[in-house]
């Protein structure tokens, strides 16, 4: 598949078919899409010219199971954002999308990619005026409610200015960045730029996985997994998240155990798979866990 910008409100999908010794080339039509254009440039700490944030043409693709998972840079409140779509490529139809964005920082030049389990990643640029130049990542899981990013995540700090200004005054950027799957275990791969000393660029290469554990059969007479999970938001600091507690579909009484580190333990006729900071008996189907409004919690997984 090809896949490029028609206008404002459509993409443009093409597919090439045959060997390739004598190849076709089919043009299957548009893509309605929500509405998206060119960013404008970003600004940066130390820029006298804000950094050219590329344009609205397709900045990375991959096809997986009958989708189409696209990056694309675009405008969002007057910023440079990062859209990402789920297509389906057989009607042409946009399973989902979304547009991470920020109301200070600027973020360009965006790669996606989506492994078997329909985990996705996502790395891009991002700077603002007290920041240099450095690099992003986000992601979701498969499981994760359309259209939904996580927040984005400092990979790679930028260390000083950039100003190399052009014959046509544009303070041009690297224009491109790329992720990739790892095929033995399904964990991402990104390639990414940051700001240099020395009014220079550099590349940062990195390896993202999401955290996966076997949460076991469940409790005796259950047909699946236990489930759990925020029921709307996102787990920030100092916040009051509403949990869902699921057992195989049912709204049965757990003892939910919640720790910062993972552990293996037999207990009764189960496995305690979590050293406990925090425990409470869940009666029902909902259940309540404050957050803590603790910096040091930024970054760490919470089992």
């Amino acid at each position: 598949f090809l896949v490029s910008r028609l206008d404002q409100t459509n993409l443009h999908l093409r597919k090439i078919t045959g060997p390739l010794t004598a190849p076709g080339l089919i043009d299957l039509g548009p893509i309605p899409v929500p509405w998206q254009d060119s960013p404008p440039p970003a600004p940066a700490l130390g820029s006298v010219t804000d950094v050219s944030s590329g344009d609205f043409r397709p900045a990375h693709a991959m096809w997986r199971n009958g989708s189409l998972w696209l990056a694309q840079g675009t405008v969002h409140a007057g910023r440079a954002a990062c859209r990402w779509y789920q297509i389906a490529s057989s009607t042409r139809t946009v399973l989902q999308s979304g547009t991470v964005a920020d109301p200070v920082r600027s973020y360009f030049y965006p790669a996606i990619a989506v492994n078997d389990r329909g985990d996705v990643a996502m790395a891009f640029n991002g700077s603002h005026a007290g920041q240099y130049i450095g690099a992003y990542y986000t992601g979701r899981l498969a499981s994760d409610p359309p259209g939904l990013m996580s927040e984005p995540v400092l990979l790679r700090a930028g260390d000083g200015p950039y100003d190399r200004v052009d014959g046509n005054g544009t303070n041009r950027w690297g224009d491109y960045s790329y992720c990739s799957v790892d095929p033995t275990d399904g964990s991402f791969w990104t390639i990414q730029e940051y700001a240099r000393i020395n009014n220079d660029w550099g590349t940062w290469i990195a390896r993202l996985e999401f955290d996966w554990f076997n949460y076991g059969a469940g409790w005796p007479g259950t047909i699946s997994l236990p489930e759990l999970s925020i029921l709307v938001g996102r787990p920030l600091l100092g916040t009051t998240q509403l949990l869902r507690v699921g057992n195989s579909g049912a709204a049965t009484a757990s003892f939910l155990l919640i720790g910062l580190q993972p552990d293996n333990q037999l207990i009764f006729d189960g496995t305690v798979l979590v050293v406990p900071t925090s425990s409470q008996l869940v009666p029902a189907v909902f259940a309540t866990f404050s957050i803590p409004n603790w910096q040091s919690l930024l970054g760490m997984s919470i089992y």
